[in-house]
């Protein structure tokens, strides 16, 4: 039973991957990205300087759109928190 976990984490993370979204969508007012690829750090109500420290780097790749490395870094680190959410649970 130990490996339920990680499936529950790998099936959550194929399925974020398939629904991604590509890069900025229609309405998007894409703050959170540009706080990212910025390193703008606020520690105020409207920011959040956890997931900006964990983003920013991957924001910085060669080849890759800045919104789709903080989609796609949303989605990893998701998943992944369904890990002690599921431990909890059980």
């Amino acid at each position: 039973m130990r490996w339920v976990p990680a499936a529950v984490v790998l099936t959550a993370l194929v399925l974020y991957l398939v629904t991604l979204a590509p890069g900025l969508l229609w309405g998007d007012s894409a703050k959170f990205q540009r706080m990212a690829w910025q390193g703008e750090l606020r520690f105020d109500e409207r920011g959040h300087p956890l997931w900006v420290l964990l983003v920013h780097p991957l924001t910085k790749i060669p080849g890759l759109d800045p919104a789709r490395a903080c989609n796609l870094s949303s989605a990893i680190l998701s998943a992944l928190a369904l890990w002690p959410a599921f431990r909890i649970m059980r």
